[in-house]
């Protein structure tokens, strides 16, 4: 596949139990910003049950935390991952429709947030602007790679149309336009890790599907086996070209 599906890091969803004290730590240890919008799914959504969220500036990717308020598929994932697990990362097309068609032609079937092949609405859902009785459904369209193809992380791609007053991402950015610039001294988020079993498997994803660039210099600890924490390793970095968007 082309190395170019016109697309870029938007946000990574970091699932949590505690809200304000995740807020907490990001802002007041880390020194993000945090975004006044607040995000909700109803209590009666039957793909992930209730849901509330808040985006905090990595100066360059978003964060977005999400915590489940009511029993459903979002609070299992939290009771099986734990809290502060990286739960998805996302990605914005330039033509979201276009990715949609590329994946056809390819015969690789896309899916809706529960799992199932995605149908003629593009993956329709029902996460908005607001939280309890005031949510504000903004008619987002999101599509994800099954596990299978991804390798197991959960990869979205989600729409934005331009002027579309009404689209969360949309929303987000307008009321983000007035904040000041990323100064030097301040922090930014350079990296996702991502643990995985097949490296090459995994980066063939990431390189031939998604367009990533995978960066030549490959970084070796298979010797480091008395790292304590994460023992021996071998990564490697993959990354996406922003500007103009060629």
């Amino acid at each position: 596949m082309a190395n170019n599906m016109r697309m870029h890091l938007d946000h990574t969803v970091i699932w949590v139990d505690d809200t304000e004290g995740t807020a907490k730590f990001l802002s007041d240890v880390v020194g993000f910003r945090r975004h006044p919008m607040e995000i909700g799914v109803s209590d009666d959504d039957p793909t992930t049950g209730g849901m509330e969220g808040v985006f905090f500036d990595g100066n360059g990717v978003w964060l977005e935390l999400i915590k489940p308020t009511t029993p459903g598929p979002g609070m299992d994932i939290l009771n099986e991952k734990g809290a502060g697990a990286i739960i998805e990362i996302n990605f914005q097309p330039q033509d979201y429709d276009g990715v949609l068609n590329e994946m056809q032609a390819k015969d690789i079937q896309m899916l809706n947030m529960d799992g199932s092949p995605l149908n003629r609405d593009g993956g329709l859902i029902k996460e908005g602007v607001g939280t309890g009785e005031d949510i504000e459904h903004t008619g987002q369209r999101i599509a994800y790679w099954s596990p299978e193809v991804s390798r197991g992380t959960s990869v979205e791609i989600f729409e934005v149309k331009p002027g579309d007053k009404g689209g969360l991402i949309n929303i987000r950015d307008e009321q983000w336009l007035n904040e000041p610039a990323a100064g030097a001294d301040e922090p930014w988020l350079d990296h996702i890790a991502i643990w995985v079993k097949d490296l090459e498997a995994t980066a063939s994803f990431y390189t031939d599907v998604l367009g990533l660039e995978r960066f030549e210099k490959e970084i070796d600890t298979s010797a480091d086996n008395d790292n304590e924490k994460i023992g021996a390793s071998k990564p490697v970095l993959l990354m996406q070209k922003v500007a103009g968007w060629n």
